[in-house]
C-alpha cells in the first residue's frame, strides 16, 4: 500500500492510490504546519494563528501544484488534455478544500500507466 512513494511514474492500483493520498496528506500536513509554526516563532509578535493557518493554506497549495505538475512531467503526460484538466482540478480543490480535497485527482492521475516507454506502433 505504501510501496514506491517517491516514484511518480509507476501505475498503482486503487489500493495503492489510496496509500499515496493519505501518506501525502500527512507529508502535506506536517511541511504546512512546520512552515507555519517557523513563521509563528520567527515572527512572534507579528503573526497571529489566523496568519499561521493561512501560510499553511498557501503552503498545501503550492504543493499541490508542484505535485500535480511534477507528476504530469513524470508520466510524460504533457500534450494530455485530460492530465492537464485534473492538475488544473487539483489546484482548484486545493484552494477550496485544501490538502484534503487537491490531492484526490493526484492519486487518480496516478493509476494511469506512464507513457515514457511506450513503445510506437508504426
Amino acid at each position: 500500500m505504501f510501496k514506491k512513494l517517491t516514484d511518480l511514474e509507476t501505475k498503482r492500483t486503487i489500493v495503492q492510490a489510496l496509500g499515496f493520498y493519505l501518506a501525502y496528506l500527512f507529508i502535506f500536513s506536517l511541511i504546512g504546519g512546520i512552515i507555519g509554526g517557523i513563521a509563528q516563532f520567527w515572527f512572534s509578535n507579528k503573526v497571529t494563528i489566523y496568519d499561521t493557518v493561512i501560510i499553511a493554506f498557501v503552503t498545501h497549495v503550492v504543493l499541490s501544484f508542484a505535485l500535480s505538475i511534477l507528476l504530469i512531467y513524470e508520466k510524460s503526460r504533457f500534450y494530455h488534455f485530460g492530465f492537464l484538466l485534473l492538475g488544473l482540478i487539483s489546484v482548484t480543490l486545493s484552494i477550496f478544500m485544501n490538502a484534503i480535497g487537491g490531492l484526490i485527482p493526484i492519486a487518480i492521475m496516478t493509476t494511469f500507466p506512464s507513457k515514457r516507454f511506450a513503445v510506437i506502433k508504426e
